[in-house]
């Protein structure tokens, strides 16, 4: 099965990164959310900047927003860095061991209703003592990344014509 390429900045990784960890390391561990910035370039999305959210409210297993809200702040976004809004991020923090990589049925329900083309899940846990590779591209179209003694895997989902939702091929680049 091919999957739909999708470009991403290690700019925009990193510092997507650095939003999972803020809300991991928060007492009961907090999912992150943020704006997917870029554009639509030969058929294939490259996400060329991420912005998180800091409005909603944040919990262990899920983000509660104002959906007028996030849409605004995400038209501003837009506007003033000329990109446009191709999605959003959300986090799943590890809970008792257990970390959830993939999308949810919650997830792909709100995904569905949403005017966006991706939806990216970072799952994010405490890095094991074993020698992984800094950055690793996954068969299933993921990437992994050891950062910060954490251990993070962003996979990415996008909308077919049909409205079906299917995984995303990640690619970084400089």
């Amino acid at each position: 099965m091919k999957r739909k390429i999708i470009y991403f900045s290690i700019k925009a990784a990193l510092k997507m990164a650095k939003d999972a960890i803020r809300g991991f390391t928060k007492k009961y561990k907090k999912e992150s959310f943020g704006f997917l910035l870029g554009r639509l370039e030969n058929r294939n999305f490259r996400i060329l900047e991420v912005v998180p959210y800091k409005g909603g409210e944040k919990g262990r297993t899920t983000f509660e927003g104002n959906r007028e809200r996030i849409v605004k702040r995400g038209r501003e976004l837009a506007f003033k860095r000329k990109k446009g809004v191709l999605g959003y991020y959300h986090t799943h923090p590890e809970i008792a061991g257990e970390i959830n990589f993939g999308i949810s049925d919650a997830d792909r329900e709100s995904f569905l209703k949403e005017d966006v083309p991706l939806e990216f899940i970072v799952g994010i846990g405490h890095a094991e003592k074993k020698n992984y590779p800094f950055i690793k591209h996954n068969r299933d179209g993921s990437i992994s990344l050891r950062f910060d003694g954490y251990f993070l895997k962003f996979s990415v989902y996008y909308k077919t014509r049909t409205r079906r939702v299917k995984r995303g091929r990640l690619i970084l680049y400089i």
